[in-house]
């Protein structure tokens, strides 16, 4: 674990999924490399270009993704073509197919959209 220059945490994750790597004190690069992601568990809402991609990269390592998406059809493309996806088609299934920790990965545009899901979401993860 160590700290990016905005002094944001950066744990490691289990699998080459391009997540950081610190070197020096406040640079990071974007390659690490770590075992397998077997019995990891994550849930990405927002299945855009990005977060879809995301997902799949995830999924490939072996990690299992509950995957979120306001419309059906991300949701289920992912599932029909990824071995490792959940689909959840309510915020309240995405919390319902993660065991505690639960990890929540926003994949959504800034602004109020995000606002919006995270004061939705914290306190049903407290």
């Amino acid at each position: 674990m160590c700290l990016t220059s905005r002094g944001a945490e950066i744990a490691s994750l289990p699998t080459s999924i391009g997540a950081a790597h610190c070197s020096g004190r406040r640079h990071f690069s974007h390659s690490i490399r770590i075992q397998d992601g077997s019995g990891m568990k994550l849930a990405i809402i927002g299945l855009g270009r990005m977060g879809a991609n995301m997902a799949r990269r995830l999924s490939r390592g072996g990690i299992t993704v509950v995957a979120h998406n306001r419309s059906r059809d991300p949701i289920d493309e992912l599932v029909r073509d990824e071995d490792n996806v959940v689909p959840a088609y309510t915020e309240a299934q995405v919390l319902e197919s993660l065991d505690g920790p639960r990890v929540i990965w926003l994949m959504l545009p800034a602004g109020e959209v995000t606002r919006a899901a995270i004061e939705r979401l914290l306190p049903q993860l407290q």
